[in-house]
Order: C-alpha cells, then structure tokens, then sequence
C-alpha cells in the first residue's frame, strides 16, 4: 500500500519538473552556463546568445588599497577567428538601474577555442556596496561582419539578471 501511494507521489512531482524548469517565450534568456564566479556583485549576461564569444569567468579581483579590479575571461566557441571584440562592463545598482558604463579595450584575431583575460578599473562611478558590475560582449569583428548589442535588449537581460541576483 505505501509503495502505490510513493510512486503516485513520484509520478506527481516528475510531473511537475517540466512545468517549472520549462521556459517560455517571455522567459529571460539566461546563459546555459554561467560563468565561473558570477555572484551578485558581478555577474554576465549572453548578449549574443549564438555568437562566437562567450564569457566563461568573472571576478573581483580584491586589492590592498580600492577599488578594486574587476576581471573577466572570455572564449571563443566558433571554429573561426575573431577579428576583434569589446567587452562592456555596466555598473548596475541595487534597484537594476545603469549607473555607468564602461568599454574595455578591444582584444583582437581571437584564435578558434582561445582564452583572453582583461583586468579593469571601474572609472566612470564610484561603486556602493550594493553596486554590482555586469558584463557583455558589446561588439564584435568576424569575417562575415560586424555585429552590435541591441541596448535594450542587453538592459532587459541585466535586469532579469539583477532579479535573479537580488543586491545584498
């Protein structure tokens, strides 16, 4: 009798599992992957889902004296070279509003399955402990042509990002 009422309560709650691991349409595209060390001070978000770069790490990278360095590491996942790529670093607050913006430079002739790590600064603001920084790819050079972030797409993504990833 209690093995008939266990795989009933089984069946149930595999029933459930599609329902709620299922995304819809409307659903915030997150990464597949998140990057290593996303956290809720510093985070990245896929602004060009099937594109050749992908950012496979974050950090902040603590320093005797701030602010502190902030680092990311980035992969190309095509079989192709990059010509060139930029990544943005954006410095949300606590309430998912852009406080600033900042481009790093640009890392060029990306071999296919190759790492680059870049180290910055954040000038543009200064960070309050509830600030988190964000990155994206935010343009990008292959051989068949340029490509730029849609802003407003890329801002939907860092607030359902900040959702996710309620400041602290």
């Amino acid at each position: 009798m209690n093995f008939s009422l266990l795989l009933a309560a089984m069946a149930m709650i595999l029933s459930l599992i599609p329902q709620v691991t299922k995304m819809t349409p409307d659903s915030p595209k997150f990464m597949n992957d998140e990057p290593k060390g996303s956290s809720w001070r510093v985070f990245a978000v896929d602004s060009y889902e099937k594109g050749p770069i992908a950012v496979v790490e974050v950090e902040e990278v603590r320093q005797q004296n701030p602010p502190s360095l902030w680092a990311i590491t980035a992969k190309n996942r095509s079989l192709a070279p990059v010509n060139s790529y930029r990544i943005t670093a954006v410095v949300l607050t606590g309430d998912n509003k852009v406080k600033a913006t900042q481009m790093l430079p640009a890392v060029k002739n990306l071999a296919p399955g190759k790492v680059t790590r870049q180290q910055i600064k954040i000038f543009p603001t200064i960070l309050n402990p509830s600030d988190r920084v964000v990155f994206y790819v935010g343009e990008l050079t292959t051989d068949d042509g340029p490509w730029k972030v849609d802003k407003n797409e890329v801002t939907a993504l860092m607030a359902a990002m900040g959702a996710r990833y309620p400041a602290q």
